[in-house]
């Protein structure tokens, strides 16, 4: 099986996709084809697991005693969050999610969008909470948040010194390039800074497992819809396997590496 694509102003390029990644060996094109087969091209994107809907609950009420006042959640939003985490996590596992109660559903996400407004004003070390929140809603109710506002909630958390606020905003930044892979992949020239400058931010364990899989999301369509996979998106994978060749032991950068190059 043999992997082709068009690099921006450059003739189409080939690489043996079973030497690299069935065999780690660059030399070798020997791999049975449908060993590749199995992986290869990839079409089926890549999401972040989510909290206990109940833990998730619990922490955001413990966090409330603990923030500002003014940000504060009245014990009515409490139970509307309760209400919202209690439907989600009826409904999973989320693949056969089927809103059986449509009015009640739109009624309840109605009223939280002021909570998950104020949730998100919450200071950074008490906010990776309510970015797993608004992943969780997400999940359940793709068209809650549109794509112009879940971004930039986690684009501009990628920036906090919190570690758990980084780390929970890449994750939902995967879940955005899971369910957005062609406008991701196209405005790729925004979001690479910001993924590619959190390789130093936390664990780099943790950061080179959720940037691999954002990496793979966008490189999803690239086939499939006959678009050309940008310079950024190569030249950005590149970067991060060379990153966890430095940083990583071999068991350490296994999946990521793997994801890594299916993507290409």
């Amino acid at each position: 099986m043999v992997a082709m694509w068009r690099l921006e102003n450059q003739e189409p390029r080939t690489f043996s996709a079973a030497a690299l990644i069935l065999t780690g060996n660059t030399s070798s094109t020997n791999a049975p084809l449908d060993e590749v087969s199995r992986f290869y091209p990839n079409h089926k994107v890549l999401w972040e697991p989510l909290p206990g809907m109940v833990q998730l609950s619990n922490k955001l009420r413990e966090f409330n005693e603990l923030v500002e006042e003014e940000h504060q959640l009245s014990e009515e939003e409490l139970e509307l969050v309760r209400d919202i985490t209690d439907k989600i996590d009826a409904k999973l596992p989320l693949q056969s999610l089927d809103n059986s109660e449509p009015d009640v559903v739109k009624k309840l996400l109605d009223n939280s969008k002021p909570v998950v407004k104020k949730l998100l004003g919450w200071d950074a070390e008490r906010k990776y909470p309510c970015i797993d929140l608004v992943r969780a809603i997400n999940r359940a109710f793709p068209d809650f948040f549109p794509l112009e506002q879940k971004l930039p909630i986690a684009c501009l958390n990628l920036l906090k010194t919190s570690v758990p606020c980084v780390r929970v905003a890449l994750r939902l930044l995967a879940d955005i390039t899971a369910q957005n892979p062609e406008i991701c992949m196209k405005n790729f020239s925004y979001l690479s800074p910001r993924v590619v400058a959190c390789l130093n931010t936390t664990d780099k364990k943790f950061v080179c497992r959720i940037v691999a899989k954002i990496l793979f999301n966008v490189t999803c369509v690239g086939l499939e819809g006959n678009l050309t996979i940008p310079n950024r998106i190569l030249n950005d994978i590149q970067h991060v396997l060379e990153f966890m060749l430095r940083e990583l032991d071999q068991e350490e950068r296994a999946a990521p590496q793997f994801n890594l190059l299916v993507g290409i």
